[in-house]
């Protein structure tokens, strides 16, 4: 079968106790029928009492139970599995042993009449986050003999029109008066915040929304947030939409190709709102700020079904103008 595999997707290995950002944290995680019937006959008694009392059924379905905090109770504090720890990663069940992995085949043909095959990571993980901060973002073609190829220009063009990526992103300029703009992204991120409350296991990202609770913020400060970003954020939406369209689309073949460019675009808004709200806060951003960010709009934004779904709605709900505006060169102006 032949197919798609992001870049990175061949080399990766999980970098455990050293991920500056657990994937034990921010979702539930379910267990499938298969991985619980494996835990209930653990031979250790301890690991098996440990693992069966920390899940929780809701609707048939077994999943683990998080901490206040968003983490996963079988997380240990040096940031390892204990299931992993004592068991190995086959006792694992399929969630953690898959993840960040994302694959799927294909209906549409691509090559030839063979289906096609998707391999893609989450974003959610550091090491997808960093392949796209480091502007390293690439898609390969796995042959029929399973041979791994950079793609050519005709299956880049395929690429894009099945996905409904863009070709290149433009960026027109958008002139704004500074308190107006201001009280738009003080409405989105309130939107943001509702459905955050409703989703305890989404821990709050420090500093991320703080600045659009402020009475008066700094005018200034803010207009200068999109002059001295400007460069690093196109930057970054064009290897974002590059990553992000494919295994968007890996996610969800039904899904249109308007849907898909709300989904992203509304991502890529609320990355930059928070952003925003950290330059301010912080008195700038660092790459660390970034990645935070990138981490934690994924993970809200594709971690759990009612979550997705939830959050799939508010940006579709988002007036689109208004979203495009968010990410485009802002020129903002002072009354």
């Amino acid at each position: 079968m032949e197919g798609y595999v992001l870049g990175i997707y061949p080399g990766f290995t999980c970098i455990a106790d050293r991920c500056p950002a657990t994937c034990c944290s921010g979702w539930k995680i379910t267990v499938d029928d298969a991985s619980y019937q494996r835990f209930t006959q653990i031979p250790d008694d301890g690991l098996r009492q440990d693992i069966l009392g920390n899940l929780v059924e809701q609707d048939g379905q077994f999943r683990f139970a998080n901490r206040t905090d968003g983490t996963c109770r079988m997380l240990d504090a040096d940031g390892l599995c204990r299931i992993q720890r004592n068991a190995g990663e086959k006792m694992l069940c399929h969630t953690c042993r898959k993840f960040p992995r994302i694959t799927a085949s294909v209906s549409q043909k691509v090559s030839g009449d063979h289906e096609t095959i998707w391999l893609s990571l989450a974003a959610s993980c550091p090491v997808v986050a960093e392949s796209i901060l480091d502007g390293t973002v690439s898609w390969l073609w796995l042959d029929e003999i399973n041979h791994l190829h950079p793609i050519s220009q005709r299956q880049r063009n395929e690429l894009q029109r099945l996905t409904g990526m863009p070709e290149v992103e433009t960026f027109t300029e958008s002139v704004w008066e500074a308190s107006a703009f201001f009280e738009v992204l003080v409405d989105l991120a309130f939107d943001v915040l509702e459905v955050l409350v409703c989703f305890r296991e989404i821990p709050y990202l420090e500093d991320s929304f703080d600045l659009f609770e402020m009475e008066e913020p700094d005018l200034d400060f803010f207009s200068q947030f999109f002059r001295e970003t400007d460069k690093t954020w196109h930057a970054f939406v064009q290897q974002y939409t590059y990553y992000r369209y494919p295994s968007r689309f890996l996610e969800f073949p039904t899904e249109s190709s308007e849907e898909r460019s709300r989904q992203i675009q509304g991502e890529l808004c609320l990355m930059r709102m928070m952003l925003c709200s950290r330059y301010v806060l912080h008195g700038g951003c660092v790459r660390e700020d970034w990645q935070d960010i990138l981490l934690w709009v994924y993970r809200f934004s594709a971690h759990g079904q009612k979550l997705a779904d939830r959050i799939h709605l508010l940006f579709s709900s988002w007036n689109q103008d208004v979203m495009r505006t968010v990410f485009q060169n802002i020129c903002l102006g002072h009354e």
